[in-house]
């Protein structure tokens, strides 16, 4: 495995504040799992051995033994090869638990943003006379360009605010014991920065939407994108695809409909990849009369090698696809929906009550004709069971597919045009993307959750 690190950059703002054990604790306040012990931040350890006692074996009902007499329960079993150990999660994507050695506790209370391309983390300060010990680590994982951005803390706690994450690698929050707090989001959906209305941009890990011009390469990007219309068709792009196919584009009145996106996502997320990008419209003309692809939602995996507590919301949602605009030559067709991210969240203990876990697909944009006035783009993907709406057309051009979502993760397709000779079709719906729980014991019941999640076995080292 190699890694490629990039020190963390902390701006200004809010307030973000890691701790570490053998800090001073003279008002008796240690984050958990420290105790205050002689006025020092302390571990806790085992009293009846002391905390170097030598494992000797294995007990009846998973416990190790410990010299001296001692005993630690094992979670996950315990085994004696090749020395006598308690059984621990071994992570997904290939992460190593050692990337935890030396880190301390690490709080965030405030609005924030991570950029995973360039390791920084601005918004937040860390609390005066702390020091910030916690690092992105870069892994290359699997194929070449497969990378994860790893933030990593013995425990770390996401109190309040909005995480907003961007950048072009997934990111991985790696912890002992992780907590997303009821007044917290994390946010990985498709999002463009800057001013302007692209609606191109991927979540970290996602694919790209397409720009309009496929003789510039201006295609959708990602496991699964969809297609942009064929060139002078006033079609609608193809939504992308994920956890569920992206729907087709509607027909225009000079071509035939464009394909979605395919279903592309792994079973239980690994590689760790976000959603695809939808197609765009294609018109011989202005570059006005072209809908954008909606970009595909992020990925992220919560790995908590003991306790995960959420009770926020985890969001990757696909963008909406543009709507046609006027091109002088006749309407132009909607662009394609964003598929939905991926979402993968694991610990020995899972603890979701009230939580809001989505990554839903963005609708199709609306088709246009001739002599109309732009149509509507198609929604974003929400916190919600419910389908993001496909953008408006201006008659005769097509409305656009709604996205896949909760218990339909197939985006729907994009109407084709009601008539006129140069009228367009609406773009194709994004399909919705994946959640995978590995989790040996859970409580607590989500709040939402959609679409459904991926059950699957942890694995154990």
């Amino acid at each position: 495995m190699m890694y490629r690190w990039l020190g963390l950059v902390v701006v200004t703002a809010g307030c973000f504040r890691p701790d570490s054990a053998a800090v001073p604790c003279s008002d008796g306040w240690c984050p958990a799992p420290l105790t205050c012990v002689a006025e020092v931040c302390q571990a806790a350890t085992d009293a009846e051995a002391g905390p170097d006692a030598r494992a000797i074996g294995c007990g009846a009902g998973d416990v190790l033994l410990l010299e001296g007499g001692g005993q630690r329960p094992c979670p996950l079993g315990c085994t004696t090869t090749p020395d006598p150990h308690c059984l621990e999660l071994a992570p997904s994507n290939g992460l190593d638990p050692a990337l935890l050695a030396g880190t301390g506790t690490l709080i965030i209370d405030g609005d924030t943003l991570i950029d995973t391309s360039t390791g920084t983390l601005s918004g937040a300060v860390s609390r005066a006379g702390f020091g910030v010990d916690t690092t992105f680590a870069f892994e290359v994982s699997g194929p070449p360009g497969e990378e994860v951005a790893v933030l990593r803390a013995s425990t770390l706690i996401i109190e309040r605010g909005t995480i907003i994450v961007e950048g072009s690698i997934p990111l991985v929050l790696l912890a002992r014991e992780l907590q997303v707090g009821a007044e917290a989001i994390v946010d990985v959906s498709a999002r463009c920065s800057g001013p302007g209305v692209d609606r191109t941009c991927p979540g970290p890990g996602g694919g790209t939407g397409a720009g309009g011009d496929p003789l510039a390469g201006e295609r959708a990007t990602g496991c699964g994108p969809g297609d942009s219309a064929e060139l002078g068709s006033r079609s609608g792009g193809g939504g992308g695809g994920h956890g569920g196919g992206g729907g087709r584009g509607g027909r225009g009145n000079a071509g035939p409909s464009t394909p979605g996106g395919l279903t592309c996502a792994g079973s239980e997320l690994e590689p760790l990849r976000g959603g695809s990008g939808g197609g765009g419209s294609t018109l011989l003309g202005p570059t006005d009369g072209r809908g954008q692809g909606g970009g595909g939602g992020g990925a992220i995996q919560l790995t908590a090698l003991e306790q995960l507590s959420i009770a926020g919301r985890i969001r990757s949602h696909g963008r909406g696809g543009a709507g046609g605009g006027l091109a002088g030559i006749g309407g132009g067709g909607g662009g394609g929906g964003g598929a939905g991210g991926g979402v993968l969240l694991e610990a020995i203990t899972c603890d979701l009550a009230g939580a809001y876990v989505a990554a839903n697909g963005g609708g199709g944009g609306g088709g246009t004709q001739e002599a109309a006035t732009s149509s509507q783009p198609g929604a974003d993907g929400s916190d919600t069971p419910e389908p993001a709406k496909g953008g408006d057309g201006a008659a005769p051009g097509g409305d656009g597919g709604a996205g896949g979502a909760g218990t339909s993760p197939g985006g729907a397709d994009g109407a084709a045009t009601t008539g006129g000779a140069l009228a367009a079709g609406g773009g194709g719906g994004g399909g919705a993307g994946v959640i995978v729980t590995r989790c040996h014991t859970s409580s607590g019941a989500p709040t939402l959750t959609s679409p459904a999640p991926i059950v699957v076995p942890v694995r154990t080292r």
